[in-house]
């Protein structure tokens, strides 16, 4: 594999951000009408069996190198259009929007997310749940107020976090697989506390020990999902702690034989 550019590395960084496999130098042999043999696309992209290149010495500084650099191109994209592949072409100032013009280009090809359905649109879904906790506070009691409103507001929490980013459809979240990234080490800080209680069991007052430090092991990993009607993919960020559970006890209380002042008869 040849050694990746920085524009080859902004344009993986950028397929990945938007969840879409991809395989990079992939071979391409037996093309009709073709000077070479064997062409090596940057990337190919498996899920639409479409080739992405990255025209990296399009606007190279030399005037002859940059002639010879873009009549290679030329030849090349002649290459892929006399044999019906379909290919993605990402010019050099085209990264600062790459991800757009991945996602446009998909959509030319015939990959663009087909319009959502009016009862598979959130705001839809949304207005109908706010209309029955409308109607439900109406018919009901004044006291639903509060019961419809929180309904409402749970729901609608609901539905964004089942949404898809890409096409906005609710319930096509799917669960792909969690990949690990690493294990990041963060310190917690904390205070022994002395809690000093009354005969009665209520409290009297506190001591606190100097703060203390403890490093703490905090893994890191990422959710791959995907939208089952799209199929558009994409991460989510979680950690877990691992030593959370072993974590030292920080309240300590003590029993007195002095009775609360406040509760004494008089």
């Amino acid at each position: 594999m040849n050694k990746e550019s920085d524009g080859e590395r902004a344009v993986r960084t950028a397929l990945e951000h938007l969840g879409i496999k991809f395989e990079q130098e992939k071979e391409i042999s037996f093309l009709e009408d073709d000077s070479k043999g064997v062409r090596r696309a940057d990337f190919f992209l498996p899920q639409y069996n479409t080739y992405m290149e990255y025209l990296g010495g399009w606007d190279t500084p030399n005037p002859q190198e940059r002639v010879e650099e873009r009549k290679r191109y030329e030849e090349k994209k002649q290459a892929y259009e006399s044999n019906g592949i379909r290919c993605i072409w990402i010019y050099p100032n085209q990264l600062n929007f790459v991800s757009k013009r991945i996602k446009d280009e998909l959509d030319k090809f015939g990959f663009a997310t087909k319009p959502l359905k009016i009862y598979e649109e959130p705001l839809i879904i949304a207005a109908a749940v706010g209309l029955a906790a409308i109607v439900i506070t109406i018919v009901l009691l004044p006291i639903a107020i509060l019961p419809s409103a929180i309904i409402y507001a749970v729901v609608l929490y609901y539905l964004n976090l089942k949404k898809c980013p890409n096409c906005k459809r609710v319930f096509g979240k799917e669960h792909v697989r969690t990949e690990f990234v690493k294990i990041e080490r963060r310190p917690w800080r904390y205070r022994i506390e002395n809690r000093y209680l009354y005969s009665d069991g209520t409290h009297k007052n506190s001591t606190f020990s100097n703060e203390r430090t403890r490093i703490e092991r905090i893994k890191i990993f990422k959710h791959v999902k995907e939208c089952k009607f799209c199929r558009f993919k994409w991460t989510e960020s979680g950690e877990e702690n691992l030593d959370y559970e072993t974590r030292p006890q920080t309240v300590y209380e003590h029993r007195t034989k002095y009775r609360n002042p406040n509760r004494r008869r008089r």
